[in-house]
């Protein structure tokens, strides 16, 4: 009685190697450019969400200003109004929320290494906090443009309505991934 060996012969187990070889590089280059992909996608939602709460928030402190302010000095820094910085007056605030007439707070949007700023100066009767708050990152640049009530360009300190142009840009692996948002906001007229 002969008896058969079930088994493998190395021609057999070669081939096999080669194939779960070559499925597994398959694999791997798929899970790879998929990964890129979910990264790249991920930080274009996460710029796109980050320019619009800039925008939001410059949008909602510019409707309650009073108007843009020719500059504003702050120790030895002065912040001027121009195409790439932004120097509004709001009416303070007291502990209730109401306003406190003729006295003033002043907020300044500029950008300085890539991050768009938004600085509070608060007078010592208004409840606003002073300070600074980052509204942006990876900000390549920042562009203010100043209009009157009949959309015509002014100078700053004539403006009823100012337009924010926000680009950001960032690198995603070799890609230069760059996002441009607009927003405009009128002056309150009381």
């Amino acid at each position: 009685m002969v008896k058969s060996c079930s088994g493998l012969t190395l021609v057999e187990t070669t081939i096999a190697v080669g194939i779960s070889a070559v499925i597994g590089v398959l694999l791997l280059s798929l899970l790879v450019n998929n990964t890129g992909l979910f990264y790249s996608q991920t930080s274009k939602v996460q710029q796109g969400v980050g320019a619009n709460d800039a925008l939001n928030t410059f949008r909602s402190n510019t409707r309650s200003a009073v108007s843009v302010v020719n500059s504003y000095t702050d120790g030895s820094t002065s912040f001027v109004s121009s195409s790439n910085v932004l120097v509004i007056k709001l009416l303070s605030v007291n502990a209730s929320g109401n306003l406190i007439a003729n006295t003033y707070d002043y907020f300044v949007y500029h950008s300085v290494g890539g991050i768009f700023y938004q600085r509070v100066f608060a007078d010592v009767l208004s409840d606003r906090k002073s300070g600074g708050q980052v509204l942006a990152s990876n900000v390549k640049a920042i562009f203010f443009e100043y209009f009157n009530v009949t959309d015509q360009e002014v100078i700053p300190t004539s403006a009823a309505k100012v337009r924010l142009t926000l680009t950001l840009q960032q690198k995603i692996g070799l890609d230069l991934q760059t996002n441009v948002a607009t927003s405009e906001a009128s002056f309150r007229n009381d």
